[in-house]
This record gives structure tokens, C-alpha cells and sequence, in this order.
């Protein structure tokens, strides 16, 4: 069965390079990468012309345009450039190991109606100490909410998303591919839909997806507020998608206002008595 690599990126300069090498380095021994790049200005795109033009890799690189600039067009743009078969995504600031696209593809042999993802870790993305707490904590059960994928599983696991879902095209094709109104948590919608059209989404135990964390606080509160809203965007439009620990920042602040009745009374109360 062919095998397509799909990565969106905009200028990714600075990290794209490590990843095609760690595609290079890929124990599978026959594949295609498809690279769609929203239109970077950071010298991505004449990086990637050099390395689909030169014979430094042993994969087949072909890079895409993506005007539009957002993750769901540049994972559409992707994914038609690709012949039927499995799709295995991966992001441009990823690192993978040499065992990972051999077993992704096991992963897919059991049925065309299967999505699976790795299990993943957050690693600094700088090298001061804050990157380092900042990646420490998305590792942590308070960081990553239990999710099934970033805390470890010791089988695979149905689950309602995982991240970095690969899949066969068919599931892209019966989709109607990623919804571009979407300016993030995209992906959580796409597994969301092809479970509702019967398809299995699978978090595995291996194998392992470095994911790069946001270098510092600011990077990170824009990141979050950004997943926050699209989040809130998709439950909207999917209430039933909702889990207990998504409602639970909601919950907090629906308690804010009685709580600012209550505390000081029951202070007060305690201080007289």
C-alpha cells in the first residue's frame, strides 16, 4: 500500500530540516513526502526547493503551495497531492524516531476505517529554563488533562481524538476533508466526524511523537487562548463532543459570582465567632 507523509508548515525554517532528516532516517523503505507551505517568508520555502531537488533523500519530496496559510487548507492542499493510500501526518516542529512511519503503517493495516495516533511528548522549545518548566508541565496530568495519547497508554486504546491522527485517504475522501473554517483544533473535529460515521479512533502506546513546546509564557498564553476559542467554536457545533475536563474552566467560572457573595460572609462569620 503507498505510504504519504503530509506536513503543513509556515516558516518552519528553523526546524524543518531535523524532521526531513528524521525521515530519511525511516526504517519504512518506501514513501512520498508532501509538503505544503503557506507561504513562508523565512527562507522555508527555498529550503525546501534545494532539498526536493537535490539526491540527499531517499524519499520522494514534493512541496505544495497553500495561499490560504491555515493548517486545515494546508492539510487539504497535502493530502490531494497524495495517491490513495495510508496519510501520516506530521508537523514541521516534530521529531520522529526511526521506527515511526513502519509503525504508524501497521497501525493502519487493520482497516481502511481506522485512525491512529502516537503517544506524544513535549519538549523544551528554547533553551532557558522557563521552556523547560513550560515543557515539564504539559507533560504533567495537571498539563495535559489526562489525555489518553500524552499520558501513556499500555495498549491501543479507542478514544474520541488523538493527536497527530493518521488515517487511510478514504477516511479524508469520506470526511469531505479537514473543515477550513477552522483555524485550529481542526483535527479534533476531523477524528470527531469520522467517528460519527463509524471509524475507530486509536491512541497507541508506540510509537513516541516529539512535539515542541511554546518557548516562553506569552508564546504560550496566545497559543491557548487560541486553542480556547476554536475549542468552544467546535462545541458549539458538536455538543455532544464535549468531555467532563473541558466543562471544568466553565464550571469555575460560573461558581465565581456566588463565591465572591459567600467567601466573605463565611469568613466573616468564622472571624466572629
Amino acid at each position: 500500500m503507498r505510504i504519504s507523509v503530509i506536513i503543513p508548515c509556515r516558516n518552519e525554517a528553523a526546524s524543518i530540516g531535523a524532521l526531513l532528516d528524521d525521515l530519511g532516517r525511516q526504517t519504512l523503505p518506501e514513501f512520498s513526502v508532501v509538503v505544503a507551505d503557506g507561504m513562508s517568508d523565512d527562507g522555508t520555502w527555498e529550503l525546501l526547493q534545494r532539498r526536493a531537488g537535490s539526491a540527499v533523500d531517499r524519499f520522494r519530496l514534493v512541496v505544495v503551495r497553500n495561499p490560504d496559510r491555515t493548517i486545515p487548507h494546508a492539510l487539504n492542499r497535502a493530502v490531494e497531492a497524495c495517491p490513495d493510500g495510508l496519510v501520516i501526518r506530521v508537523d514541521a516542529h516534530g521529531r520522529i524516531p526511526a521506527d515511526y512511519l513502519q509503525r504508524m503503517a501497521e497501525a493502519l493495516q487493520a482497516g481502511r476505517d481506522i485512525l491512529a495516533g502516537p503517544r506524544i511528548r513535549m519538549v523544551a522549545g528554547g533553551d532557558g529554563a522557563m521552556a523547560a518548566v513550560i515543557a515539564g508541565v504539559l507533560n504533567s496530568p495537571m498539563g495535559n488533562g489526562g489525555t489518553p495519547s500524552r499520558g501513556g497508554v499500555a495498549a491501543p486504546r479507542p478514544v474520541a481524538h488523538t493527536v497527530m491522527s493518521c488515517w487511510h485517504r478514504s477516511v479524508w475522501e469520506g470526511n469531505g476533508g479537514f473543515d477550513e473554517s477552522l483555524l485550529s483544533n481542526e483535527d479534533f473535529d476531523f477524528d470527531w466526524r469520522a467517528r460519527r460515521r463509524g471509524c475507530t479512533v486509536l491512541s497507541l502506546p508506540e510509537p513516541l511523537y516529539e512535539l515542541s513546546a511554546r518557548g516562553d509564557l506569552p508564546a504560550l498564553a496566545r497559543q491557548r487562548w487560541r486553542y480556547g476559542w476554536w475549542k468552544a467554536v467546535v462545541l458549539r457545533r458538536n455538543p455532544r463532543s464535549a468531555h467532563a475536563r473541558q466543562l471544568l474552566p466553565v464550571a469555575a467560572l460560573a461558581a465565581v459570582p456566588p463565591l465572591a457573595v459567600w467567601l466573605p460572609l463565611v469568613l466573616a462569620a468564622c472571624a466572629a465567632a
